[in-house]
Order: C-alpha cells, then structure tokens, then sequence
C-alpha cells in the first residue's frame, strides 16, 4: 500500500483491559488506513502511544485526501454499503468514556488525528 509508518512508544504500564485496547487500536488504525488509502499523493500515519505521569497519551495522525463529514457530532461514514458501517469511531469513544478518558479530533482535508487521553489509578 505504499505507507509510510511511524511509530513512538513509551509504555509501562496500559490502564486498559486488554480487549478494550484492541478494540480501540483496531479502529483507529482501520479508519487510517482506508482514509491514507484514498490519498494519491504522501500515504502517511504516525503513532504515539505514551505514559505521562499517571496519564496514557495516545495519538493517531493520518494523511488524508478530504475532510470527514460529520453529523450531530458523529463521524459519518462514506462508504457507499453505509449499513453496518460508521461505528468505529463511535466504539473508541465509548471505550475512552468507560475510563473516564478524553478524545479529541482534529482534522482537514489534508490530515485526521486523534488524541486520547486517560489517567492511570
């Protein structure tokens, strides 16, 4: 596919059930690479995943072709099978709000991140 892929890790300790990472890294990392894959030109994603203090910083950029349409603050989908489809950012933000974490996107049609962040007990 032709991505380039950085990654910056700084972990001891994930304050997470580990289904819950995976559900949340799966996503995240499923809606960047459909959105680098529609790029014709730099395919890139960086990601960070960081202890800070007591706190889980997570952080997921992504080059990117058009901005994403959004809808009474809700991602929405642009596959053309809609059905079924649109959920995964709305699992990630699910998960974040089980352990009292922050999320924040930022995005233009040029790039998506999105910022996690959860304090440790």
């Amino acid at each position: 596919m032709n991505i380039e892929f950085h990654i910056e890790t700084d972990v001891t300790d994930i304050v997470m059930e580990d289904i819950d990472i995976i559900i949340l890294l799966e996503n995240l990392f499923d809606n960047a690479i459909e959105a680098v894959e529609k790029c014709a030109n730099k395919k890139e994603i960086k990601f960070s995943i960081k202890n800070i203090n007591s706190m889980l910083v997570l952080k997921l950029w992504n080059s990117s072709c058009k901005k994403p349409k959004v809808k009474k603050e809700r991602f929405v989908t642009d596959k053309h099978d809609s059905k079924g489809h649109g959920w995964g950012l709305e699992s990630v933000k699910y998960i974040v709000k089980k352990y009292d974490g922050i999320i924040e996107f930022e995005y233009t049609e040029m790039f998506f991140q999105t910022v996690i962040m959860i304090e440790g007990e």
